[in-house]
């Protein structure tokens, strides 16, 4: 009479993302490399993965043999990230783009090896988790249409994040747009936190635009400014 196997959660590698506020990041696959395969195989483990999370698990009979395995002298299963999501560079701070990237179960696992069995059994299942950084750059806002003609400025009602009126741009249409830049770099994010408005700096202080949307990374250029190239989120507010 056949009996059931038991499977046992190995190991839970994830991957987090600031872009999507610390949660899971989208969009990624975890693919392994020769020797993490033939692992895999070796040991006939179940593998799942999901977006930015890679689930490993053994039949329960294994686990002496995972053990023993990962307690020699073979380098660490490992796992290149791959993105599926095609706006994931433009997001993604250029160190923590996928495609370079390699998480291990030694990450997880950094004292498997000192661990007798029963207490290596007693700590799964192994956890890893990264976190990827969230582009950066200057958020540039350029008016274009029907403003008032009154002195304006962008603010954050938070007072975090300051923007300064800069030159106007003659856009390739001809039309010329009023510049507003950031005093300094800001990451993206999916949801941001900013609460930006367009307002009259004299008289009544009339709010003219709030909630101002915030940049995202279909904005992304690249700026030559001042002898350098520079990362900008360019964002259009029309009228």
């Amino acid at each position: 009479m056949s009996t059931l196997t038991r499977f046992i959660e190995l190991a839970r590698l994830r991957v987090e993302h600031d872009y999507f506020d610390g949660a899971p990041a989208r969009g990624l696959r975890f693919d392994p490399d020769p020797d993490g395969a033939d692992w895999i195989r070796r040991h006939d483990l179940v593998v799942r993965q999901r977006d930015g999370e890679l689930l490993l698990a053994a039949a329960e009979p294994r686990l002496p043999q995972v053990w023993e395995d990962l307690r020699g002298d073979i380098a660490p299963p490992a796992w290149t990230l791959r993105a599926s999501d095609p706006r994931h560079a433009l997001y993604t701070d250029r160190r923590d783009r996928a495609g370079h990237l390699q998480i291990t179960l030694d990450d997880a696992a950094p004292r498997a090896r000192e661990l007798p069995l029963d207490a290596w059994i007693a700590a799964l299942p192994l956890r890893a988790t990264r976190r990827l950084r969230a582009r950066r750059g200057t958020w540039k806002y350029l008016l274009v249409g029907d403003w008032p003609d009154v002195p304006i400025a962008l603010v954050d009602r938070d007072g975090g994040v300051e923007f300064r009126r800069d030159e106007p741009e003659t856009l390739d249409d001809g039309r010329v747009a009023a510049v507003f830049r950031s005093t300094r770099r800001l990451p993206l994010r999916e949801r941001g936190a900013l609460h930006l408005e367009l307002r009259e700096t004299e008289g009544a202080s009339r709010r003219l635009l709030t909630p101002v949307p915030l940049a995202a990374p279909a904005g992304l250029i690249c700026e030559h400014r001042n002898g350098r190239r520079r990362p900008v989120h360019e964002i259009f507010l029309n009228r």
